[in-house]
């Protein structure tokens, strides 16, 4: 250099320095092809330390070229790991009661779904899936709440709109006259 320093040399990862805020949870970010990405690490120091010392290696090692990306192999997404994933965001970025709602629903969904990538999930499936709920005897709301909370997880993969007007249960019950 021509003012005498020493070029600093290029690292790939940077050390991660531990902080500890006992108010609230801890997020890990990184850039990914010009797109900045978050990721949950949850609400203990200790653990997304760890979480982040996990993340930086593998970003290492997928910047080396010594691992490709699990979502890049063939493009396309498990779909109970997409079903993971979207519950873990809920439990750490929705309220606790909004988790304990959604769980059990992505679980059914999960549990009824035969595809196995969410790619390939399509409308036919998720009619197919209110139609086995309302076969089990819930009623229209709860189906509605469903197929809203599925429809949530499918737009946030790429899937937006998938259900017609016409699709969603009516939920409206008739008032009998006294």
């Amino acid at each position: 250099m021509a003012d005498g320093s020493t070029p600093r040399p290029c690292s790939t990862a940077r050390a991660a320095s531990v902080e500890v805020h006992e108010e609230g949870s801890y997020f890990l970010e990184w850039w990914d092809a010009g797109k900045r990405k978050r990721e949950p690490a949850g609400p203990d120091a200790f653990v997304a330390a760890e979480k982040a010392r996990h993340k930086q290696a593998e970003r290492a090692a997928i910047h080396s070229g010594i691992v490709t990306p699990a979502t890049e192999k063939n493009g396309r997404t498990a779909l109970k790991t997409a079903l993971n994933k979207y519950e873990e965001y809920i439990q750490f970025h929705r309220s606790l009661r909004t988790y304990r709602i959604y769980r059990p629903i992505l679980r059914s969904f999960g549990s009824f779904c035969s595809k196995t990538h969410i790619e390939e999930v399509e409308r036919q499936d998720l009619l197919d899936f209110a139609t086995d709920c309302l076969k089990e005897g819930q009623r229209g709301k709860s189906v509605y709440n469903k197929l809203v909370v599925v429809s949530q997880l499918m737009k946030q993969h790429g899937k937006p709109r998938l259900l017609q007007a016409a699709d969603w249960p009516s939920f409206v019950e008739t008032v009998r006259p006294i």
